[in-house]
C-alpha cells in the first residue's frame, strides 16, 4: 500500500523488482496511472488505483450520510469533473 503524495508527479515510489504479493493499492488519485500502478500491473499484480479508492469511499459515505445509495458510475463522473476543475484551475 502506498499512501502518500509520492508518485502524483511521476516520481517512483518502489522499485519495480520490490513489488510482491498480489495486490497493490496506490491512493494517488491524479494522475491515474502512477510509476507504481503501472509497474504492479506490468508485473501481474492487482491494482486499486487512487481514483478507485476515492470512488468507492464516495459511494459508502453519501449511503452512511444519505442512507440512500449512489452508484459508483455517478461518483466516478463527479470525481472526474472534480478533478478536472482542479487541472484547469492549476490546484
Amino acid at each position: 500500500m502506498q499512501a502518500t503524495p509520492l508518485g502524483s508527479s511521476g516520481e517512483s515510489v518502489v522499485p519495480s523488482e520490490r513489488l510482491e504479493g498480489r495486490v497493490v493499492l496506490d491512493a494517488v488519485y491524479g494522475p491515474r496511472e502512477t510509476p507504481l500502478v503501472r509497474d504492479a500491473r506490468h508485473r501481474g499484480l492487482a491494482v486499486i488505483d487512487g481514483f478507485e479508492l476515492l470512488v468507492a469511499q464516495a459511494v459508502l459515505q453519501y449511503r452512511r450520510m444519505s442512507g440512500n445509495v449512489a452508484s459508483a458510475d455517478t461518483m466516478a463522473r463527479a470525481g472526474l469533473a472534480w478533478l478536472s476543475e482542479r487541472r484547469r484551475l492549476g490546484a
